[in-house]
């Protein structure tokens, strides 16, 4: 009889034990989480600064970086397509319209967006900040074309329409549809005019991966490569 009642006394001992031992634990994790609670915002915030920040380049790096000075190109030695690119250029359209190494596409003020890509334009494209221009949308036109009739030609892209925009758009351009196969950083990118003349970029990036050179400038124009 004796030992029956110690052994109930033992148990009921147990579970009061294990009830504090959980009550001190949940303890420690409340305080624990009040803790670590102003540190996890903190954290958060800063992860949302540095997502924005990756996505928005500073105004001094959103400046066009055409060259002021015009100069006659006659005697630039101008990159050419691809023997690969050259095929799809002379390809025949599959629709009407549809000009291959061409994208047309309507861009809104309001949202921006990006013309162009590695299937229609071979990687040659233009992204559009919110509100670039003044219209709600704009009709927007990415051109791989030759600046003349050799086979290959030399290689060249036009965007369209020829203008001025309210800030800075972002131009990239791939060069791994010439036929061009040195250092990427030993090669110059042209802007271009009707009568022959045009200016250097002075500034641009190279994504040696992506195989693309891309810069900011505030207009549009026809663009070359050389070396």
């Amino acid at each position: 009889m004796q030992f029956t009642i110690l052994t109930v006394r033992n148990e009921h001992t147990m579970q009061k034990d294990l009830k504090n031992i959980k009550r001190t634990l949940e303890m420690k994790r409340t305080n624990l989480i009040k803790l670590l609670l102003p540190f996890t915002v903190m954290l958060l915030l800063f992860s949302v600064a540095c997502d924005y920040a990756a996505t928005t380049a500073p105004e001094s790096a959103k400046t066009s970086v055409v060259s002021a000075e015009t100069k006659s190109l006659s005697n630039v030695k101008f990159a050419r397509w691809s023997t690969k690119t050259m095929e799809k250029l002379r390809a025949p359209a599959l629709f009407k319209g549809d000009e291959p190494g061409s994208d047309t596409d309507k861009i809104s003020s309001k949202k921006g967006g990006t013309v162009g890509s590695d299937d229609e334009t071979f990687g040659n494209t233009v992204y559009f900040e919110p509100y670039s221009f003044d219209d709600k949308k704009q009709k927007i036109t990415v051109r791989a074309t030759c600046m003349d009739n050799d086979n290959p030609c030399a290689a060249e892209i036009e965007f369209l329409p020829s203008q001025e925009f309210n800030k800075a758009v972002y131009i990239t351009l791939s060069y791994e549809a010439l036929g061009y196969t040195g250092d990427p950083y030993e090669l110059e990118i042209y802007w271009l005019q009707e009568d022959g003349s045009g200016g250097v970029i002075t500034e641009f990036t190279v994504d040696e991966e992506a195989g693309t050179v891309s810069f900011w400038v505030d207009h549009f124009t026809r663009y070359g490569w050389a070396y």
